[in-house]
C-alpha cells in the first residue's frame, strides 16, 4: 500500500490519526442482525450502519458530485446541518457497492478537523484515496439519490 498510512481502515474509511490521540479510539458493536460501528475523537464521531438482511441501496451516480484530489476522483452525496456540525455522506465506491456514514462533531471547527483526517480509499492496493474534505458540496435533497430504495 503506498502513499497511504492509516491508522484504522474501516468500511473504505482510512483515518490518519494515532489512535489514542486526540483522544481517538474505535468501537465496533454487534446488535444482532444490525451492525453499527463508530470513531470516535473528543470534540468527533464517524458512525455509520449496515443491516445484514440487505444490501445497501445502489446510487444514482447520475445525481452524484463528484469529488476529487490530483486524479483521483470518488462520485458522492453530502447533507450538512445548518450549522455544519453534523454531516452526512453517501459514496459510490463502484457501480454495485456504496458507504453511508455520518460525521457528528461538537462544532463546525471539529467536523472540519475530522475531514481532514478521514480519506475515502478509492484502491487499497494503489494506496489511493480522496481526503474527506474534497467532499465539500451538498447534495439536491434531504436523503442521497438512489436508483431503488430498499425493500
Amino acid at each position: 500500500m503506498s502513499g497511504l498510512v492509516c491508522s484504522a481502515i474501516v468500511a473504505f474509511l482510512c483515518v490518519q490519526a494515532p489512535i489514542g490521540g486526540d483522544g481517538l479510539s474505535i468501537k465496533l458493536a454487534d446488535q444482532g442482525i444490525y451492525v453499527a460501528d463508530a470513531i470516535q475523537a473528543k470534540d468527533w464521531t464517524l458512525s455509520w450502519g449496515q443491516s445484514m438482511e440487505r444490501s445497501p441501496p445502489q446510487l444514482d451516480a447520475a445525481k452524484l458530485g463528484s469529488a476529487c484530489d490530483g486524479a483521483v476522483c470518488v462520485p458522492y452525496w453530502r447533507k450538512c446541518s445548518e450549522g455544519m456540525a453534523k454531516c452526512s455522506y453517501a459514496v459510490a465506491l463502484s457501480a454495485t457497492y456504496s458507504v453511508f456514514f455520518d460525521i457528528t462533531a461538537v462544532s463546525a471547527d471539529a467536523r472540519t478537523r475530522a475531514a481532514d483526517t478521514i480519506r475515502v480509499i478509492t484502491d487499497l492496493k494503489a494506496g489511493t484515496a480522496v481526503p474527506l474534505s474534497k467532499l465539500d458540496r451538498d447534495g439536491p435533497g434531504d436523503a442521497p439519490p438512489v436508483l431503488m430504495p430498499p425493500p
